[in-house]
């Protein structure tokens, strides 16, 4: 990160000591490994296994009065890489996550720099809303998702259960998915979703099926009268699938035998919106 290197090492050391994440000692003995490696004081405590790199991140977003986060499967589209090009993205040590109604939030190593964000919004004609992330985070999906052309069955197939949470009417609303602190928090089920529908709006489809099987779901839809695979999430996903459709669609998640018909306006990048 750019600024005045000890001033920063100095505000990241004693949040983490407010924090109680680590002693004084541990701070002092890392300052002097730092003095003698040249590298970030974050970077040491993380490899010497004192604090983990999500509690560094929070540190960090504190110290420079952002919002943070660690990536994982789920919180990027894969897509949205090609939007500033795998080069350019590892130059600037960004990778964008995720894009609503224009404004696209990027996980940035530097989100203070205004001369990266400027630079950002011309290659990409969007609103950028800058998120922290540490760099080795950033550069390790940028690699998994090189070219934009992630699989997107291996992309869920490496989604977690213990992440997947079922949703209902009380802890989810319409806001959502522009609220990034709940974002982080919440399921990786809302960027499947987010994921499975903007893929069926870009390839032009007429309609998505969603259907259980022994195996877990199928996510099929419809282009030109042909129905295409679009995605088979892992077993267990289907009630959270069925549930996140059902909240975006003003739908009754409680019924479950009745039909329902519910409606959704969905703008994906570049503008290009559809009602389901």
């Amino acid at each position: 990160m750019n600024g005045r290197p000890e001033f920063r090492k100095m505000q990241v050391g004693q949040a983490l000591l407010r924090t109680g994440a680590i002693t004084e000692t541990q701070l002092q003995r890392a300052l002097a490994d730092q003095r003698e490696s040249g590298r970030r004081l974050g970077e040491l405590l993380v490899e010497q296994g004192v604090i983990t790199g999500t509690t560094l991140v929070r540190a960090l977003a504190s110290c420079l009065g952002v919002n943070g986060c660690t990536l994982r499967h789920g919180l990027i589209d894969p897509g949205l890489v090609r939007l500033i090009g795998d080069q350019e993205a590892e130059k600037l040590r960004v990778i964008p996550m995720f894009l609503v109604r224009g404004t696209l939030t990027v996980a940035m190593a530097e989100p203070q720099s205004a001369p990266t964000i400027d630079r950002l919004r011309a290659a990409t004609g969007c609103n950028i809303r800058p998120v922290l992330a540490l760099e080795a985070n950033i550069l390790e999906y940028l690699r998994k998702y090189a070219g934009g052309n992630a699989d997107v069955h291996e992309f869920l197939t490496k989604l977690q259960h213990s992440d997947v949470e079922v949703i209902d009417r009380e802890t989810i609303d319409d806001g959502e998915t522009t609220d990034l602190d709940r974002m982080v928090a919440g399921s990786p089920i809302i960027n499947l979703v987010n994921v499975a529908l903007s893929t069926a709006v870009r390839h032009g489809a007429s309609d998505i099926h969603i259907e259980p099987d022994r195996n877990g779901t199928r996510v099929r839809y419809r282009v030109d009268g042909m129905l295409r695979d679009l995605m088979k999430p892992p077993a267990g996903m289907h009630a959270a699938i069925v549930s996140r459709v059902k909240v975006i669609g003003k739908m009754d998640i409680a019924e479950k035998r009745l039909p329902q018909e519910g409606r959704v306006r969905i703008v994906v990048e570049g503008g290009r919106s559809t009602s389901a």
